[in-house]
């Protein structure tokens, strides 16, 4: 059996995220110990064996291991052929399905022995895992660790219980964001044919805030580029949230961060089945400075819920998504973003409040 959504999204997040056992089963209302075991069984169902059967190799290979647990598995794959071999395959698995990770290295078995790997539990296990949304960067130079974290996601929940799937993909929280090396333009995809951009601008035009969100499909997924310039960096407890809109109870949180004194906030994130299949309820992209305890609360509220968590915070910046590529739409204070309100006859799409949910 191939990986759930919600498998891969939470293999993509111990991978590329930096959470934890402990800040997802928070997130997920779980404890640590259900969260190790889902991420085992992920493991076992790509790699058809059980990676702890002797040593904890997931805890080694997911990046949650201790130093003491490190040496370990690394003594333990030197020793054990079958294991090495199990481990590489795994490894090379999760490269395909978080790309940005940083996986660790397996080490050569004592004498140069290689090991075949126990026979896969199916059929479908032989099967490489494909790219869950690989992308080599905005710009020539390819994004830096930072770009890389900002916009992979800031969770599929609420879409993804809407259609019967819990999924959890991206960063759940940001650092120092906004360094200067989030200033590369998206200018790449956007100049694509099929690519539709959605100018963002101020509700009420005092900000100096601007920017674009570049919905760009590509071979392997499509994917979001944002180009945000002109922000406040973000002050104790804030994050910048972005969303997908239709009004304050209709919302769909894409990515979050912070951002520093550059005042920009650059990125890119794959957009999943689920989340494109949705997409035509959601007449906007929607950019607010919320609080971080807000948000999160926000979200986890609407996992217990099964229901799209609110918008939270004050929206800083707003535009229509077009219909069609090349198109132009609304944006700021014009946008129309309710779909289905505006489908009903009742005029502008609603969503021009600048509070939360």
């Amino acid at each position: 059996m191939a990986l759930s959504d919600e498998q891969r999204a939470l293999l993509q997040l111990l991978l590329e995220g930096g959470q934890g056992y402990d800040d997802i089963g928070s997130l997920l209302g779980i404890g640590p110990d259900e969260v190790r075991s889902r991420a085992r069984d992920a493991l076992r169902e790509i790699g058809g064996a059980d990676p702890d059967a002797q040593v904890q190799l997931s805890e080694f290979l997911l990046g949650q291991a201790d130093p003491i647990g490190r040496a370990d598995a690394v003594r333990h794959l030197q020793a054990d052929p079958g294991d090495n071999a199990l481990a590489a395959r795994l490894v090379a698995q999760l490269r395909l399905i978080a790309p940005r990770a940083e996986l660790p290295e397996i080490p050569p078995p004592r004498g140069g022995r290689t090991g075949k790997p126990p026979p896969p539990a199916g059929a479908s296990a032989t099967t490489a895992e494909q790219p869950s949304g690989r992308f080599g960067g905005i710009g020539s130079g390819g994004p830096s660790k930072r770009q890389s974290q900002l916009l992979v996601g800031l969770g599929a929940l609420g879409l993804l219980i809407v259609v019967g799937v819990l999924a959890i993909a991206g960063v759940f929280g940001g650092g120092e964001g906004g360094e200067d090396e989030g200033t590369t333009t998206a200018t790449t995809a956007a100049g694509g044919e099929n690519s539709a951009v959605v100018r963002l601008s101020p509700l009420d035009g005092a900000s100096g805030a601007s920017g674009q969100a570049v919905f760009v499909p590509t071979q392997e997924q499509p994917i979001m580029e944002l180009n945000l310039s002109g922000l406040e960096p973000t002050g104790e407890g804030e994050i910048y949230v972005v969303w997908l809109y239709a009004n304050d109870s209709a919302s769909f949180p894409i990515a979050r961060d912070r951002v520093g004194d550059s005042g920009t906030l650059t990125g890119a994130t794959p957009l999943g089945a689920e989340v494109i299949a949705l997409l035509t309820q959601f007449g906007c992209v929607d950019v607010s400075l919320a609080s971080t305890r807000e948000t999160g609360q926000a979200i986890s509220q609407a996992v217990e819920g099964g229901a799209l968590p609110p918008h939270t915070g004050e929206t800083v910046l707003r535009g229509q998504i077009p219909t069609a590529p090349g198109k132009q739409a609304p944006t700021g204070a014009d946008s129309q973003c309710d779909i289905a309100r505006a489908q009903g006859g009742n005029g502008q799409g609603g969503g021009q409040s600048q509070g939360g949910g």
